[in-house]
């Protein structure tokens, strides 16, 4: 999982970069308005990296424990049948399941929270492309703006 996440990043990295240095040579002022977006960025990544790495930690843990529960039940089934356990192990079991799905909820929450924020960077990026071609259509062109698009 971590080649394809390193390939993806390679990809869309060198992808954003191109883009910006194609906008940037054509739009000049874009440059630092890219730069400001790229501020942004990494204090987001600031707080998104460490929460990401904690609940990744926890959704394996809770998986692992479940796991376990449901191995150690299916060979020890004889004897909590024995012992009249059943409605026990089924509220652990029940409780090791919410606990592993707060777990994933969280982390797919978290995904769909830097997939907002990426998308709505990308929409700013555009709008400045925008706002800086029909502000500055004089100066640069018809020619030079769809290039920056």
């Amino acid at each position: 999982n971590l080649m394809d996440t390193l390939h993806y990043l390679g990809i869309y990295g060198l992808i954003m970069l191109s883009t910006v240095i194609t906008v940037s040579v054509t739009i000049p002022h874009f440059a630092a308005f890219g730069g400001v977006l790229f501020i942004v960025t990494l204090v987001m990544l600031r707080y998104y990296l460490p929460a990401a790495t904690q609940l990744k930690r926890q959704r394996a843990e809770t998986a692992g424990d479940l796991v376990g529960l449901v191995a150690e039940t299916l060979e020890g089934l004889p004897i909590i049948t024995a012992f009249n356990q059943n409605k026990f192990f089924i509220a652990t079991a029940g409780n090791k399941i919410d606990e592993h799905h707060r777990a994933l909820f969280n982390a797919e929450s978290l995904n769909l929270w830097l997939a907002f924020y990426c998308d709505l960077y990308g929409a700013i990026l555009v709008l400045a492309v925008c706002i800086f071609a029909v502000v500055m259509r004089d100066i640069l062109g018809p020619a030079r703006v769809g290039l920056a698009f």
